[in-house]
């Protein structure tokens, strides 16, 4: 086993030969003359385990030392040896130096080897105890990291479970009502037909009577609903498990055709930019059509609060579909929904996309609809980008890089 280290500072020279040889059978023996000379050494070699100094010396005291020493390594054992009892002294050593123990010379030599290896002895437990604690904390943050892993991989499969829950809801309510749409489609069928037979009776009869505008108007108002049904229908269907050509205009219109009437009656003023004649893309129209579903529904929501919070204020949303320049020489296609209601302030415009960060109400929405359309956006190669201001409304936007060989 390795020997300690005992550093002992005399200015003595007799006193510093005299400890060497009697104790360097049991330990490793520095000595040093003087207070400066023995906190250098003290200072330059960490391992030190036991300093052994005397009180009275010209230039630095022995306490003196000691309290600096405690300063630099707390953990090396202190021992004051002086042929003065004074009780000040005896003080000093206690508050200033932490002394462990006070030897009064001339030093027996079996007596301060018994206090030597009980130095010895504190100061290994000392050290062992500082391990073992430090393992200890290691450990805890070990346990802690990886509880901390535990739960939020926990709360990342509770968030799918609950889109799949979300997911299996929408799938059923999307059955459900293309066989709502199926029930309505044959009533609506008579009531064309019938129209139909009152516009030609009106007009045999009674040509340019009132009844005949507003049996008319029955089959325009028909129409218009056997639109939204077919809609409906193209929204609910299962998602085709290929992607195929599509004109991204056409999911886009479809989606509009559910909320046009809505702005309508909420006093929504309604900007449309819609390219026809773009490029198709490889990709699923009825999850793209789910985006804009999504896009529109929350514009709504911006503009109907901003209005709660300001009456009066002139509510309005843009929707922009178009071909524009990315680079020197690419193309992308970007669909754009912007609104101007209450917007949203940075803390939330870096969470919006999270899965069930909401700023609505409970009960008004469930968080999802952004998520679920950042998902869609990545799976089908497009980006999602978001610009807001609170109170200045805000533009969701979905970027559609062109593949190489459309860019020419």
């Amino acid at each position: 086993m390795q020997k300690l280290k005992v550093l002992y500072v005399d200015d003595e020279q007799a006193n510093l030969i005299n400890f060497k040889i009697a104790f360097k059978k049991y330990y490793q023996i520095i000595t040093a003359s003087t207070g400066q000379e023995g906190l250098q050494l003290f200072q330059s070699d960490p391992r030190i385990a036991i300093v052994v100094a005397d009180q009275r010396m010209p230039g630095m005291q022995g306490i003196d030392m000691l309290s600096r020493m405690r300063e630099i390594n707390p953990d090396a054992v202190r021992i004051v040896l002086t042929a003065y009892t004074e009780v000040v002294d005896l003080i000093d050593a206690i508050n200033k130096g932490h002394i462990y123990h006070y030897v009064v010379k001339p030093w027996d030599e079996s007596d301060l080897l018994q206090i030597l290896k009980k130095a010895g002895e504190s100061y290994a437990l000392n050290r062992e105890n500082k391990r073992l604690l430090e393992e200890l904390k290691k450990k805890n943050k070990d346990l802690s990291d990886e509880l901390a892993m535990r739960i939020e991989m926990e709360r990342k499969l509770a968030d799918q479970q609950a889109q799949l829950a979300h997911a299996g809801r929408l799938t059923a309510m999307g059955e459900m009502a293309s066989g709502m749409a199926h029930e309505i489609n044959q009533p609506l069928t008579a009531i064309n037909m019938y129209a139909d037979v009152c516009s030609i009776y009106f007009a045999t009869h009674a040509p340019g009577v009132q009844e005949a505008e507003a049996a008319e108007e029955i089959k325009t108002q028909v129409t218009k609903i056997d639109r939204i049904i077919s809609n409906m229908r193209v929204f609910c269907r299962k998602s085709a498990e290929e992607l195929e050509p599509v004109n991204l205009s056409d999911p886009v219109e479809e989606a509009l055709t559910f909320f046009r009437e809505k702005f309508l009656i909420h006093s929504i003023r309604l900007d449309e930019r819609i390219a026809q004649d773009l490029p198709l893309v490889l990709s699923d129209g009825q999850k793209f059509q789910q985006i804009v579903v999504n896009f529109l529904s929350n514009a709504y929501y911006a503009v109907e609060e901003m209005a709660r919070i300001r009456p009066g204020f002139n509510k309005g949303i843009a929707v922009y579909l178009g071909l524009e320049e990315e680079g020197p020489s690419g193309r992308k296609i970007v669909f754009e929904v912007r609104d101007n209601g209450v917007g949203m302030g940075e803390t939330v415009k870096e969470r919006c996309l999270e899965p069930f960060f909401t700023t609505k109400e409970v009960g008004e929405g469930t968080g999802l609809g952004l998520s679920v359309s950042n998902g869609i956006a990545r799976e089908l190669g497009m980006r999602l980008e978001v610009e807001s201001e609170e109170e200045k409304g805000a533009a969701f936007r979905i970027v559609v890089p062109l593949p190489a060989e459309d860019k020419e």
